[in-house]
């Protein structure tokens, strides 16, 4: 019975994924224009910054901003794709979508997990492209294990950061109210972080946003890893903590939303 009902589960969760993999890969327009906002910023803004500030301390080893900044441009890619699978979400409610998918023997929880997993794996290979632009750009050293370290951490960044955008959506009933308010926390969390540069030289109005941004953290982990070769422990325990549980939200938080579809 229960080996039955994993299996129901297990195939629902792969069907989700394949069709939000068919859907993405499926449409050109959708590749390139998810990629342009962490291009621009990369080879605009931050080439602007590094020109004003070009070496940047971060805990006590001086760097360039290039490489202070490039692991925060890993996040804020993540941050534009997990938002845009969020927003799938309610397209297909409002197309009436959700509701022939949850016909099928997809259940609720299994199609949230894979939304999650697709948004994670789409968020995952867009952001480690551009990283690895950035360091083809750049001519950033990298040895491989900091590559590979880099990539674990960012694959935990993926579920944290999805796991957000799909607990707030499932928070708010209203399309155009989640549209603005996800856009204004984007902001809010992406400007307010150590995406640009180091918290300690944030605003001391937007310091307290830093502080409980699970941006920051982020991005500060993959930074840490990237730059120094380790993340410290209590970091890193936050970093899975904050994985777990927003996992763990955004499927309660769904399965109570949507309840009647």
């Amino acid at each position: 019975m229960f080996s039955s009902e994993a299996a129901i589960a297990c195939k629902g969760v792969g069907a989700v994924i394949y069709r939000e993999m068919r859907l993405f890969f499926g449409n050109k327009a959708t590749i390139v224009l998810s990629v342009m906002t962490p291009l621009i910023y990369m080879l605009l803004f931050s080439t602007s910054l590094s020109k004003m500030m070009p070496m940047v301390n971060y805990n006590g080893v001086s760097v360039s901003y290039i490489e202070f900044v490039l692991p925060g441009h890993l996040v804020m890619s993540v941050l534009s794709t997990a938002l845009m699978t969020s927003q799938s979400v309610f397209n297909e409610k409002i197309s009436n979508m959700l509701l022939e998918i949850l016909s099928t023997p997809v259940q609720h929880k299994a199609y949230m997990i894979g939304k999650m997993f697709a948004s994670t794996s789409l968020a995952l290979i867009q952001s480690m492209l551009i990283f690895l632009c950035g360091i083809l750009v750049f001519r950033v050293p990298l040895s491989f294990v900091r590559f590979l370290g880099v990539l674990a951490l960012n694959t935990l960044v993926c579920v944290i950061i999805s796991g957000f955008y799909m607990t707030v959506m499932g928070l708010v009933k209203q399309f155009r109210t989640f549209i603005m308010t996800a856009n204004i926390l984007t902001n809010v969390i992406m400007f307010a972080s150590s995406i640009f540069y180091p918290a300690e030289q944030i605003a001391p109005g937007l310091r307290l946003f830093a502080k409980i941004s699970p941006v920051t953290y982020c991005s500060d982990a993959i930074r840490s890893f990237f730059l120094l070769g380790n993340v410290p422990r209590l970091l890193m325990l936050l970093i899975i903590g904050l994985a777990v549980c927003f996992t763990v939200t955004s499927v309660t938080v769904f399965r109570k939303r949507f309840a009647e579809v």
